[in-house]
């Protein structure tokens, strides 16, 4: 059975998860065209869902800001480089749909998201080839990798490089990367809900949950587990959760949860040859160690000057028995808080549980809690606040439920602290008269939430919701009708949310760790079609609809055939004719429900003004003349199709086809059939040359009976149409 601690992980990580895939389903929000991939396409083809490419890259190479490609489910053997940029609320959408297994993604441009692939087998070289080897690699700015599968790559799961910035890296699962599963570069990137287990070290390079460089990135809610030695068979990794030797500078990590595994011995090793390092906040996570011995959770000061780090209210628990140290300061520490920890098992008779080395300076020490399961002190004495030798009253530990119960010596015992405002479920500290020890903060009262009304009670997507009613701190999630959205916890009484792309009329719930409440139905208000312009054209034609209700429109269709959109407003959509498109209403799909005009588009008709040739052979090239040919389906040479290119709305090239007689010419559109009022004269083919070829011949020959060549490659370079050569004997 899960425990509640993980639970709650994957809980957080099931509605990011869903956020993000719902916003992405809403493929016209940012106003751009949609592309399909499939296995079974060409890249000669148009990118629709009817005659979908065949690569991915293809798609990359097309996309502009705003644009979205679906990818259909199967394997794709390629590595997608990806040029061009988006923009600001305009990124190049990689959305799978299924199952895709692909050999990742080199992302050197800004604005880009990539979701829902399967990401394996990389062709990198080695594990320092990361621009081929990595699952995704990222030199760009503002792009967002979320709920993706990478495994098995050659480098690093994911890499950042240092120019990366504005980039959240989401929901993502890495499991058997070498080097690390996260390689954090570049500044103020978001780094959330990922889970990474299973780091391989392959030629020396040791095996990490992440790697952090870089300045002002936060690293939140994220899964660290089973890195294990034995993953590495031939090496002898060293696992750390997280490792930087620098420089690395303003970070924060917070309700992470870091399960080590016995063959892993630190979670945090903060070293510093490469200057700066510090500024660093490690707050709310939670440690399990399941080792025991050495087992630092965090250790800090190696190999050069480490400022600043605050070490606050996270939960740190040996569980299969007592663990040296938890925290370990060397001498260059140039500044340190450790406060407000609950440690369970952590230090022994003969080491302490914070082991601060000679040398270390402006360390400020106190409000920790520990406990033994032997009842055996650590080395050493209590600091100033510390609670000594305590039962921590967990709510479960053997199922990793470190909550506090209502007696916890733990509760109201912390000191103030401006680095933390909250805990590991986002509830605001404190509760009481003072903060809680640990990474939970406890609830006086786990009294559900209520709503007791919302306003407005009807809107669009990207709305502006406000929720009244109670109980309203530590909010989780906020959804409507089951799609999560975002929010902004104003008050005990009061949220701010945003309807959220792919949301349908339905309740509003709030999720609190007091439990769920829902209220009555929010509506999102239906599309209607007042009208459009032009009323006819043929495929490829720019239409303007005008309506109500526009905003996350799902889907246009004229007669029930899927056409690309630009959504102008809540008001106005464009729209192209699609191909195959036939003469009938249009409709407008949205969260709300679809509408349908009251009046028919009509496709205009194909007409046919003359062509040229009028009379030739079969295999004769044709220019036919006319208009409305976009999108054209067939043309025929007296009932017999023939091959043909539409080079224009006025004119296509066609071959006189094998089997053909005189008779009209016609084209078919889907707008409808057009036939030449005059017929096409097929006309027997010339009477041929004759040639000889023979082994006394020479190719300098005309190649007559008397003066034949000697090859017959030299007849195949000089035959026409009707001619024939006679090889003789020989």
């Amino acid at each position: 059975m899960q425990s509640p601690v993980r639970l709650l992980y994957w809980t957080i990580l099931f509605l990011i998860a869903n956020s993000v895939c719902g916003f992405l389903s809403s493929g016209f929000a940012q106003g751009g065209f949609t592309y399909y991939v499939a296995p079974t396409g060409s890249d000669s083809n148009p990118g629709t869902s009817a005659a979908p490419w065949r690569t991915i890259q293809k798609a990359a190479n097309t996309l502009n800001g705003g644009d979205t490609v679906i990818v259909n489910a199967g394997t794709y053997n390629e590595r997608v480089q990806v040029l061009t940029p988006g923009s600001a609320g305009k990124l190049l959408n990689f959305q799978a749909q299924g199952s895709v297994v692909m050999q990742g993604f080199n992302i050197q441009t800004d604005y880009v998201r990539v979701n829902g692939f399967e990401i394996t087998n990389t062709p990198g070289s080695s594990p320092t080839d990361r621009t081929n080897g990595s699952g995704v690699y990222i030199s760009g700015n503002h792009n967002e990798i979320s709920d993706n599968y990478i495994h098995h790559s050659t480098a690093a799961g994911i890499f950042l490089t240092s120019s990366a910035s504005n980039t959240t890296i989401s929901g993502n699962r890495v499991a058997y990367a070498v080097e690390c599963g996260l390689y954090i570069n570049g500044n103020s990137n978001l780094i959330a809900s990922n889970d990474i287990s299973h780091t391989r070290s392959v030629n020396g390079i040791d095996a990490s949950g992440v790697r952090f460089f870089g300045s002002a990135n936060t690293v939140r809610k994220n899964y660290i587990h089973d890195l294990k030695v034995s993953d590495s068979p031939g090496e002898s990794p060293y696992p750390n959760a997280f490792l930087t030797w620098g420089p690395a500078t303003n970070y924060i990590f917070e309700r992470n949860l870091i399960d080590k595994d016995s063959s892993q011995h630190h979670g945090f090793e903060i070293d510093a040859p490469i200057q700066p390092v510090g500024d660093i906040i490690i707050r709310n996570n939670v440690f399990i160690s399941r080792g025991t011995g050495y087992n630092p959770d965090v250790i800090a000061g190696s190999g050069g000057t480490v400022t600043n780090v605050t070490i606050a209210n996270n939960t740190m628990a040996a569980v299969n028995g007592p663990a040296e140290k938890a925290v370990w300061l060397y001498p260059n520490i140039k500044g340190a808080i450790v406060k407000n920890n609950a440690l369970y098992d952590h230090g022994i008779s003969s080491v302490p549980y914070i082991q601060v080395d000679s040398g270390a300076s402006g360390v400020d020490i106190g409000f920790n809690s520990v406990s033994k399961s032997d009842n055996q002190a650590p080395k050493g004495s209590a600091y100033p606040g510390d609670l000594w030798m305590v039962n921590p009253l967990f709510v479960n530990l053997a199922a990793w439920d470190f909550h506090l119960q209502s007696g916890s010596p733990l509760v109201n015992k912390g000191t103030t602290l401006s680095q933390v405002t909250n805990d590991y479920d986002e509830v605001p500290r404190p509760q009481g008269s003072g903060y809680d020890i640990g990474a939970f903060e406890y609830f006086a009262s786990l009294a559900p939430p209520s709503i007791t009304s919302f306003t407005p009670i009807t809107g669009l997507v990207g709305t502006s919701v406000t929720i009244s009613g109670t109980n309203f701190s530590g909010v989780t999630a906020v959804q409507f009708n089951g799609v999560s959205a975002t929010f902004t916890v104003n008050s005990a009484t009061a949220i701010q949310a945003t309807v959220p792309a792919g949301a349908t009329t339905g309740p509003i719930t709030v999720t609190t760790p007091g439990g769920t409440i829902g209220s009555t139905a929010f509506t999102i208000l239906p599309p209607s079609i007042t009208s459009f312009t032009p009323t006819s054209g043929p495929v490829g034609t720019s239409v303007t609809i005008s309506g109500m209700n526009f905003t996350g429109a799902t889907a246009v269709r004229f007669n029930g055939v899927t056409a690309s959109v630009t959504v102008n407003s809540a008001t106005a959509i464009q729209a192209t004719v699609p191909a195959g498109a036939t003469t009938g209403p249009i409709s407008v799909t949205t969260p709300g429900g679809t509408a349908a005009s009251g009046t028919v588009f009509t496709i205009n008709p194909p007409s046919i003004t003359g062509f040229t040739p009028s009379t030739g052979p079969v295999g004769t090239g044709v220019t036919i003349s006319g208009s409305n040919f976009t999108g054209a389906t067939a043309v025929r040479f007296n009932g017999v199709s023939a091959a043909f290119t539409v080079d224009s709305a006025t004119a296509i090239e066609a071959a006189v086809p094998p089997g053909a007689l005189t008779g009209p010419i016609s084209v078919t559109t889907s707008g409808g059939t057009a036939t030449s009022a005059s017929p096409f004269v097929v006309a027997s083919p010339p009477a041929g040359q004759t040639y000889y070829v023979a082994p006394t011949g020479s190719d300098s020959n005309a190649g007559t009976s008397a003066a034949p060549w000697r090859t017959i490659q030299k007849a195949a370079n000089t035959l026409n149409g009707g001619d024939t050569v006679i090889v003789n004997a020989g």
